[in-house]
């Protein structure tokens, strides 16, 4: 009889510590300005179960929140695809994929991209009129995500910011957008032709290179595990940064993260702040050196963080 006691009552405080640890909401960055709020979240913009439960904690934490902000605001993106933009601009520039690299991105096309995506390959890109760098943005992103699924992680749950977009919702919150939907491939129109060959033939080598494929993943994996795990503060995300930048041409760095980083703070700075924001921003955005913390701190505003969790 004891021992069942004992064995029910340990049974009882392992579920009961397996249900704190899965509803531990994040940590935030807190930056406070002329008696204004706002909780900075680093976000990957991908999810899973974990994931969604963290944040269903932490906007339970944050009942004064009035506001989410994002990246692009989620319904515009929807509305306006964004690569009809890139079309468009690309009119003018008339920007193609160098003969030589398009059968081989065609051929890694076929082995990362979704059936679904409407552009088929480089040479859908030239067809369409898409920027190259633009159609090289997508294709990162899927070969990162094939490389961490062919070593066991899947990162296949719904979009980070549909999960904000639904709380929202239900919670009748306002949401902002801190750069227009043309913002992001704006960004890229400003990579050269030599920038463009660098991307594609890195993509290639990863492809066929175990070491570089497996070094991408530990730069990729950092964020993911850091951001699944529950405490971004346990890594210097500079750093991280630093890593992925390496990777990355200098224009690419300078036009598509940090001065992305510079546009969504002044944008964050102008918002109308009558309550609390919360602001989710990808990770490759942070940092203390170029990062929002930086930018922050030089709009004036007082920067400390805030633990996860609340009293229940």
């Amino acid at each position: 009889m004891a021992q069942r006691l004992l064995a029910a009552m340990a049974f009882s405080l392992c579920s009961i510590l397996a249900q704190a640890a899965a509803a531990t909401g994040y940590p935030l960055l807190v930056a406070t300005k002329g008696g204004a709020t706002a909780y900075f979240l680093p976000t990957v913009h991908q999810s899973n179960a974990a994931m969604a439960a963290r944040l269903a904690e932490t906007l339970r934490c944050l009942p004064e929140i009035g506001v989410i902000a994002t990246e692009v605001d989620f319904e515009e993106a929807k509305r306006a695809f964004v690569l009809n933009y890139s079309k468009a601009e690309n009119a003018t520039l008339k920007q193609q994929f160098p003969a030589d690299l398009v059968a081989p991105l065609d051929d890694l096309s076929v082995k990362v991209m979704p059936t679904a995506f409407p552009i088929k390959g480089a040479s859908g890109a030239n067809s369409a009129g898409i920027h190259p760098a633009h159609y090289l943005y997508y294709l990162r992103g899927r070969v990162m995500y094939h490389i961490t699924r062919s070593r066991g992680v899947n990162l296949g749950g719904p979009a980070f910011e549909a999960l904000l977009h639904d709380h929202a919702r239900s919670r009748q919150l306002r949401e902002e957008g801190l750069e227009g939907v043309r913002a992001n491939p704006a960004a890229f129109f400003a990579l050269t032709p030599e920038d463009v060959r660098a991307e594609a033939n890195y993509l290639l080598r990863m492809e066929k290179d175990r070491r570089q494929a497996d070094a991408a993943f530990t730069a990729y994996t950092g964020f993911y595990s850091l951001f699944e795990e529950g405490d971004w503060r346990k890594a210097d995300i500079q750093a991280l940064n630093d890593t992925m930048r390496a990777t990355q041409s200098p224009s690419h760095v300078a036009s598509v993260v940090v001065k992305r980083t510079q546009d969504m703070m002044d944008r964050f700075d102008a918002l109308p702040k009558t309550a609390p924001v919360l602001v989710a921003i990808g990770m490759g955005h942070f940092g203390k050196r170029d990062g929002v913390e930086a930018e922050l701190a030089a709009r004036g505003y007082t920067l400390s963080e805030r633990s996860a969790g609340c009293v229940r």
